[in-house]
């Protein structure tokens, strides 16, 4: 198929160029196919001109002195072009270029050709298409965020929400099953219930938090809280359900931070996940609460 589509649109080239020749003459002709060549070629060339390499480059460099400093944020709207594009790879490009395989992959199942064979017309195929791969890696996504926060002191979603938004909407990719900054107002989980029971103890107490969500979209969603208590307070417990029941509530279990979110994030990628959530300490009186799923709303 990609060899007869070639082969059609040199025909085609060679059909129209003739027929212009013969209205307007040969050196018309020429000139414009010229033009037209050198015209595709700049545009080739300036499109695989990516801002995120620089970008990561001068944030990797040590800084020294206050004139390294200076020349960083003399370059911030570089700096920040190039992180956006790392941020919003996914969506801005059809894969990374070490993942564009498709091509080596059909022709090694169809005709079972030699792997080098397949592989000089996957690189040529990814020369060709160069402009729409990302050159990074998958982790770039990650990296930029963090490194956005840590140079502009605040997170991307917040900041560039614009620009992500614009992404997201105008891609089939549209978003994430994740929860963030973005999702904020977009009123897609109801607080459908909501009482809070207090019991004191001369100057201590017991506050126990019971909340019902309800979701309002046709997929799972995940519940985020940032929740901000005094120093002397202490969280015994976080229980969850899909009753009323607490009898039939999921029991919580300790673990060390890295490994408990190693788990929660593989089973927020479950079709059917079994550990619902993750509460952390992620500051001195600051804990964040993470709950996947929020079952889909039935149609």
């Amino acid at each position: 198929m990609p060899s007869a589509f070639a082969s059609l649109y040199i025909y085609s080239g060679q059909r129209i160029l003739r027929m212009f020749a013969s209205e307007h003459g040969h050196r018309a002709t020429f000139q414009g196919a010229v033009a037209l060549i050198v015209a595709w070629m700049i545009m080739f060339i300036s499109f695989q001109q990516q801002p995120q390499a620089l970008a990561f480059q001068m944030l990797d460099l040590p800084i020294r002195t206050d004139s390294d400093r200076q020349e960083l944020v003399a370059n911030s709207d570089l700096i920040r072009n190039g992180l956006i594009n790392a941020y919003l790879s996914s969506y801005r490009y059809l894969s990374t270029a070490v993942k564009s395989n498709q091509i080596s992959v059909m022709y090694r199942s169809t005709f079972g050709l030699p792997e080098s064979l397949n592989q000089s017309l996957q690189d040529y195929f990814n020369h060709l298409i160069s402009p729409f791969l990302y050159q990074g890696s998958a982790k770039d996504r990650e990296k930029a965020g963090k490194l956005y926060s840590q140079f502009f002191d605040t997170p991307i979603q917040k900041e560039e929400q614009k620009a992500i938004l614009n992404a997201l909407q105008s891609t089939a990719n549209r978003d994430e099953v994740k929860a963030g900054l973005l999702n904020i107002e977009q009123q897609k989980v109801w607080l459908k219930k909501q009482e809070v029971k207090v019991t004191e103890y001369g100057d201590w107490a017991d506050l126990e938090l019971y909340e019902v969500y309800e979701n309002q979209t046709f997929e799972p969603q995940e519940l985020l809280y940032y929740l901000i208590l005094p120093e002397s307070a202490v969280i015994t417990g976080i229980w969850l359900g899909d009753t009323d029941n607490l009898e039939k509530r999921f029991p919580f279990q300790i673990s060390l931070r890295g490994a408990a979110q190693k788990v929660y994030t593989s089973q927020v990628r479950r079709e059917r996940p079994i550990d619902p959530a993750l509460l952390e300490k992620v500051g001195l009186r600051q804990y964040r609460l993470r709950a996947f799923p929020v079952p889909a709303k039935l149609s």
